[in-house]
């Protein structure tokens, strides 16, 4: 079965995927989450910081760029990306 329109749902399957080592899936994940919520700014930051894993850095970059324009006050008390 399916995690059809449940954000949460892909975005803890991408949480799990990362967790494993497997990048590519939980980008993948991530995008599922994406196109259901497009204004979480949690998900474009781990999206980001999962492309930077991959050393795919310039979409690592839009990625958190989104994250801030989304909500620009809200900070991660470390800025380290791994």
């Amino acid at each position: 079965m399916g995690l059809g329109n449940n954000a949460e749902g892909w975005l803890k399957q991408a949480k799990e995927q990362f967790e494993a080592g497997d990048f590519e899936g939980a980008i993948a994940s991530y995008n599922q989450a994406l196109e259901i919520k497009p204004d979480n700014h949690h998900t474009w930051y781990d999206q980001g910081r999962t492309l930077d894993q991959l050393g795919r850095y310039e979409e690592a970059i839009a990625s958190l760029d989104q994250a801030i324009q989304i909500k620009p006050d809200w900070h991660r008390k470390s800025t380290r990306l791994n």
